[in-house]
């Protein structure tokens, strides 16, 4: 795993990290994977593309994990993505997992996002649009913070 505490609020493994052995309960309960042994290794990033990336090599190549789970920061889940579809280890991407760049099958076979991507999100504003019969719609939105805004805008927005 591919953890962080920035942004500790929103995506911080202090404050998620505790859904693990609560899923790890209902799959046991359940007799869903009754014959894998899950083993957690948890690294910290700073969400930068580098620390990231350097993360998932060493996950990769010296503990020979079977998946990724994360980065949940916008700005580092590409890295890993793309090393993940050069080792072909699967990947599972979180947090700030919603760029429409996930979605390219060709270029990620390896990763599949818990979150929906920022695409959906442009197509339900244009079925609302039709269905309320409105030509305009406005989306406001900030630069400060988890930086993903602009991924945002630029999968949701139409430009003539």
């Amino acid at each position: 795993m591919i953890v962080t505490e920035w942004l500790q609020a929103q995506v911080g493994f202090s404050i998620t990290g505790g859904v693990i052995p609560i899923a790890l309960q209902q799959i046991a309960k359940l007799h869903l994977l009754d014959a894998i042994n899950f083993e957690f290794v948890v690294n910290y990033t700073d969400c930068t593309e580098a620390n990231a990336a350097g993360i998932a090599v060493y996950l990769i190549n010296e503990r020979k994990v079977d998946v990724i789970l994360g980065p949940p920061c916008a700005a580092a889940i590409i890295p890993v993505g793309i090393l993940s579809t050069y080792y072909e280890t699967l990947m599972v991407a979180w947090g700030f997992a919603s760029s429409s760049t996930l979605t390219d099958a060709t270029r990620f076979p390896y990763i599949t996002t818990v979150v929906p991507n920022y695409r959906q999100l442009g197509y339900a504003l244009g079925a609302l649009l039709i269905e309320m019969e409105w030509e305009i719609a406005a989306l406001f939105y900030g630069n400060q913070g988890a930086g993903i805004c602009d991924n945002m805008m630029s999968d949701v927005t139409v430009r003539e």
